[in-house]
């Protein structure tokens, strides 16, 4: 396994300012979901006014239910108290165990490094916030002044630091455009080549904006997992802060040349390629039902190569996805001369034939709420 931390060096980290989170929050509140679909942002707010309830209404119920048959032998003070730290057992034990189970899962699914720290911040923070319900709850059962607003008060001051941290990961995430989020530790052992544990310790640096490969071909036959890992490394370095953005070849060809980027909905809007770390482009060449290559590394790389910010495109790190393994050899030509760089600075990892499972997808979509 490699030893390789994934962290994007500080001046190449974006700053999403209090402004950016202003706005993005404001459209996601003030928007009509059905009209409009879920943002990711929007996702995790909704989460933590979740966890809130979970400490708020049981404990609100409890004291409902057992509230006066307690009161002859407790105060109202004493009955919350230990309603209160029983609830508050009971989610953090629960908390721990997902996180145990993320952790097991991420041993038997892969060989990236698990990241111990987002999964537990991530469980301390539901944690946090079921304690703010439990709190206000608290409050408002034995007060009936404006102590309860006050206690909320007290919560969202210090809710306000952490939901900057986790907002601003997840805005970056949902600027990348990319179609999945899916971390590296969840991704299954399907490395053929080079060597896995030289491609974990590649993969991991090239995230990370260091190592010897400035660009990566990723191939393998339909199914493979391509996509899956591209979304990994996106995720990984939009978790970092790092900007990175997802197209397919096509779409990028169609919009990539336009000065500028096409203007995106407000709720949604994503990073133009020309400031990201990482651009990434699905679909370079693949072989239909019947084996006929589509696409293809002369026809592609000619058309990238008449963009006008070609020499900005040779600046980044990218990532191309081939779904025709037997046409690797013109590919890593193709991109030598179309990104100016020596072979040795292109990766390239062979998946296997194997379809990707779903358990590790669905732990994924889970693992990071």
């Amino acid at each position: 396994m490699t030893s390789h931390a994934i962290e994007v060096p500080a001046d190449r980290q974006v700053q999403i300012t209090l402004g950016q989170l202003y706005k993005q929050a404001k459209a996601d509140l003030w928007a009509k979901e059905v009209q409009t679909g879920y943002t990711v942002t929007y996702a995790w707010m909704a989460n933590q006014l979740g966890h809130f309830a979970l400490g708020f209404a049981p404990l609100i119920l409890i004291l409902a239910v057992v509230g006066d048959w307690a009161g002859s032998w407790f105060s109202a003070t004493w009955t919350s108290a230990v309603a209160g730290i029983g609830i508050l057992i009971w989610i953090s034990r629960k908390e721990y165990g997902d996180f145990q189970t993320a952790k097991q899962d991420a041993a038997q699914s892969g060989q990236f490094p698990f990241n111990g720290k987002d999964v537990r911040d991530d469980a301390l923070t539901a944690v946090f916030f079921v304690a703010v319900g439990l709190a206000v709850g608290a409050t408002a059962a034995v007060s009936h002044d404006a102590k309860p607003v006050l206690m909320l008060a007290i919560g969202v001051a210090i809710a306000f630091p952490i939901a900057r941290f986790w907002l601003s990961r997840k805005q970056c995430f949902q600027r990348a455009n990319l179609p999945t989020m899916y971390r590296l530790a969840n991704y299954p052992r399907k490395i053929v080549s080079p060597d896995p544990a030289h491609a974990t310790d590649a993969i991991a640096d090239f995230v990370s904006l260091r190592g010897g490969w400035r660009h990566l071909l990723i191939t393998g036959p339909p199914q493979s997992g391509k996509s899956t890992l591209a979304s990994a490394i996106g995720t990984e370095h939009a978790f970092s802060l790092g900007k990175a953005r997802y197209y397919t070849a096509f779409e990028f060809l169609e919009t990539a040349g336009l000065p500028p980027e096409p203007e995106t909905d407000a709720a949604r809007q994503q990073w133009p390629w020309r400031e990201c770390n990482i651009v990434i482009l699905d679909n370079v060449e693949y072989c239909d039902g019947a084996g006929n290559s589509i696409g293809g590394a002369g026809p592609v790389t000619r058309a990238v190569g008449e963009l006008r910010d070609v020499a900005l495109l040779r600046e980044k790190r990218t990532v191309w996805l081939l779904g025709n393994p037997a046409a690797t050899d013109a590919w890593v030509r193709a991109l030598t001369a179309l990104l100016d760089c020596a072979p040795g600075e292109i990766g390239v990892v062979q998946l296997s034939a194997q379809p990707l499972g779903t358990k590790s997808a669905t732990l994924a979509a889970n693992g990071i709420a």
